[in-house]
This record gives C-alpha cells, structure tokens and sequence, in this order.
C-alpha cells in the first residue's frame, strides 16, 4: 500500500473512532439520558430527564467541561490536559493508562481536539472548545428550533456512522457495490 493510501486509512480509522466516541457525545443512549452530567468528556446531557437538551444548556454543560479540563486554570487546553481528559473519559489506551485512546494518536490531544483548535497552536482555548460543542449540537439540530431531541440526536449519529462506514467502504477498495 501507497504511503498517502495509508495515511488515508488511518484518517478513516480516525473518524470511526471519533463516530464511536461521538455515540457517547451526542447521549444516544437512553441510560446516558437519564445521568446526570458526567465526567468532563460527556457533553449534552439531559439535565430536566425531559429526552431534551436546549442549547443553551449544551453551552454551559461545554464551559463546565472546559473548566474541569482545566487542570491548571490558565484558560486553554494543553496537550496534557487533553491527554488526561482522554485518560479518564476511556481508561486510557494501547500502553495502559497513559498510552492513547483507541485511535486517537499520540498527539496533542487526538482528532476530536485537532478539529477543535481553531487556530492551530496547539491548544484549545474555552472559545474554541465550546463553539466545537456547539457545532455538533447545530449539526444535530435537525429542526433548528435550538432543542436537540433524542430522535434528533440519534439520527445525527445514525448520519455520522452512514457517512464512516461509506467512507470506510471507499477506502477498502469496496465502493458502493459488490
């Protein structure tokens, strides 16, 4: 295989493993609906038990995030403190408990906090990580009524993983047929 065909599967291995993250992201889970806020990866939860999220809500539960991230309260994201949020969020990866999540990379933090860094220093600023949050909560506003219902939230996840697998298929030499 081709250096650049490599380089694009690991991309698309990337992305299924962001898909698979972002299931937990977008609380498609009716269990995940029912908690209350989890720990600092979990974003838009349910906090009236009513299968709604409002925006307004998904914008503050982002800047609660940020700021338990935060180790060390300087207002950005460092690479350590994503890789810490990675390490608590899912008990670490390949290497134990300081090694990367499954196919997140080494990294300042892995794609999820590469599509975040708007800027690209290296950091994440509240800014950018909470208008991150709130593009995946527009995304999924399917209605634009600034409410993410869970019909809404599990269709953006059933889109997402459409769009993976298809790209995965692309990837695998496979197209859209036999």
């Amino acid at each position: 295989m081709s250096v650049s065909g490599c380089r694009q599967r690991r991309r698309v291995l990337l992305a299924v493993a962001l898909v698979a993250g972002l299931g937990t992201e977008l609380g498609t889970g009716s269990a995940l609906l029912a908690q209350p806020m989890g720990g600092p990866g979990m974003m838009m939860q349910d906090p009236y038990g009513d299968a709604t999220v409002a925006r307004k809500d998904a914008e503050a539960q982002a800047a609660a995030r940020f700021a338990a991230m935060d180790a060390n309260g300087d207002g950005v994201l460092t690479p350590d403190e994503l890789r810490a949020m990675r390490r608590d969020r899912r008990g670490g990866g390949p290497g134990g408990p300081d090694g990367p999540g499954p196919g997140m990379g080494g990294g300042m933090g892995g794609g999820m906090a590469r599509m975040l860094d708007a800027d690209g220093d290296g950091k994440v600023s509240r800014e950018e990580f909470v208008a991150g949050n709130l593009r995946l909560f527009d995304r999924g506003d399917a209605d634009h009524d600034g409410q993410l219902t869970k019909a809404e939230r599990q269709a953006a996840m059933e889109a997402m993983r459409a769009r993976m697998e298809e790209r995965m298929r692309e990837m695998m030499g496979g197209g859209g047929g036999e």
